[in-house]
């Protein structure tokens, strides 16, 4: 393994063929180049596009088309939100950049009503996200905070002239770029041609913001996330402006590209991921010979999940199976051999445990075709259900009495409830140091799965046992085992300009 490819194995272990390794040493060699700054806003796609290969010259066709449409006249958009003749000046700005989920919306609806409430005047940007938009207008709706906060979608609308110059414009700079990230690969390494559309898609954002930019002024800007089209456009743009930056966390931190942290605060969970964070980005910066950005680290609890305290359900003595299979999960992270001998596992616990009645298997969201479970429910008739479409994890963990996983979030949200909970793991599989608070008291073998949930379910005394071992190990993950306040004393401590 390279010493690039090191970073990726003291912090995560990734199987064979998991496509995360390679984009790690892509994104590393990347940061360091004179053109890191500017290639930033791919890096997300590193993780999907880049694979093992040799650079035998491949180039994009140059877009014609494009050319043509860049020069119509129509550039450029204008946003009827602003003042015409001055700029707009907020205390905040807030880009959600958010992808359609529930948890996201609400996040950032929180998040805005807390710096509100703090006192400050907000600018919330939205990225061509319709239902994110109209969520935010009817949270400041609702709250009768219509002077206070301003909301504009830095993209015009589409079949306006302004939209199609701008994304010919995209569409230019996408291509120049595409082969300056192709060009400045590590070797053994290449960059797929399919991600040249998102990138014309990111570096049309990007253009917008840059526009936007002239015509605003604020004092912090907070991204939810610094490495979406959006919040990484943003964030770039500010390293170079007296502005604060803050960012939060938005899940398991799962893969080395998370970092650099373009921001100078970072909103995490609790002291776990900020010093799992701390470590990462430490790292990257001394292999890049970058200083690290990122100085400031603020445990908050749970960002997106609510924790209500819930108590193991003893009759039917439920299993809950938190699935991750899906495609992106085994090519990115290399599961597909972990996900299936998890599906076993849980099988197996259904043939020899004498005190489990029944499992609930909640499939990831992005797992529509049940991979690796639908035949479950034939083989163990009357013993296997799924949860229901769209419904909400605590209504899934309420019917439960100990809950399976292997490093999903959900599996760490039903700890900090006080369910028993189990994450399912072995050497060889990929692992995450984000968990290491949980990895010696809760971490079992897929072998020894029928055996741990015959011990927790066999009696009261050892559901509660198990239940309070995990929750004080999630009181290391979220801050004081607790959501985010998202209150005033918390908005000034997140939005406040950075020291020095």
């Amino acid at each position: 393994m390279t010493s690039d490819g090191a970073l990726a194995s003291r912090l995560f272990h990734y199987p064979e063929g998991a496509t995360a390794a390679l984009a790690a040493r892509a994104q590393l060699e990347l940061w360091r180049s004179a053109e890191g700054r500017r290639l930033f806003p791919y890096f997300a796609l590193l993780e999907t596009h880049v694979r093992p290969g040799e650079d035998r010259g491949l180039r994009l066709p140059r877009p014609r088309r494009a050319a043509l449409a860049a020069r119509l006249p129509g550039w450029l958009p204008g946003w009827p939100e602003l003042p015409a003749r001055e700029k707009l000046r907020r205390d905040v700005l807030i880009a959600g950049d958010c992808r359609n989920r529930e948890t996201e919306y609400r996040l950032m609806s929180r998040i805005l009503l807390a710096a509100v409430d703090s006192g400050r005047t907000v600018l919330y940007l939205t990225a061509g996200n319709e239902e994110e938009h109209r969520r935010i207008r009817d949270t400041v709706q609702s709250a009768g905070i219509q002077d206070r906060v301003t909301l504009v979608d830095v993209l015009p609308p589409d079949r306006r002239p302004a939209s199609t110059v701008l994304r010919a414009r995209g569409r230019l700079s996408a291509f120049e770029d595409w082969h300056c990230l192709a060009e400045r690969l590590p070797d053994g390494l290449v960059f797929s041609d399919e991600a040249y559309d998102a990138m014309a898609g990111i570096a049309t954002v990007r253009l917008a913001w840059r526009r936007l930019r002239e015509r605003v002024e604020f004092g912090t800007a907070l991204v939810r996330c610094h490495f979406t089209p959006l919040g990484a456009s943003v964030a770039e743009a500010e390293m170079d402006r007296p502005a604060t930056v803050v960012t939060t966390q938005h899940g398991v931190i799962c893969s080395p590209t998370w970092s650099p942290i373009l921001a100078d605060r970072y909103i995490c969970f609790g002291a776990s991921s900020a010093d799992f964070a701390r470590r990462l980005d430490r790292e990257v910066a001394e292999r890049s010979s970058r200083p690290a950005l990122c100085t400031d680290y603020l445990p908050s609890g749970s960002l997106y999940d609510p924790l209500p305290p819930l108590h193991p359900r003893t009759e039917p003595r439920t299993l809950l199976v938190i699935d991750q299979n899906t495609r992106r999960g085994s090519l990115l992270l290399g599961m597909h051999e972990q996900n299936r001998e998890f599906a076993e596992a849980v099988e197996l616990a259904l043939e020899r445990c004498r005190n489990l009645d029944r499992v609930l298997i909640r499939p990831h969201p992005d797992n529509r075709e049940m991979e690796g479970w639908r035949h479950l429910p034939e083989r163990h008739p009357g013993r296997v259900v799924f949860s229901r479409p769209g419904s909400k994890l605590e209504d899934d963990m309420a019917e439960s009495s100990v809950v399976a996983g292997m490093f999903s979030g959900a599996t760490v949200t039903a700890a900090a409830c006080g369910l028993p909970t189990v994450f399912v793991w072995r050497e060889g599989w990929y692992y995450t140091g984000d968990l290491e608070c949980f990895r010696d008291s809760l971490f079992t073998h897929p072998d020894r799965l029928p055996g741990i949930l015959d011990d927790i379910l066999a009696s009261p005394a050892g559901i509660r046992a198990r239940a309070e071992k995990s929750r004080d190990a999630a009181r290391q993950y979220y801050h004081e085992g607790a959501e985010c306040p998202f209150d005033r004393e918390w908005a000034e401590r997140a939005l406040a300009p950075a020291a020095g």
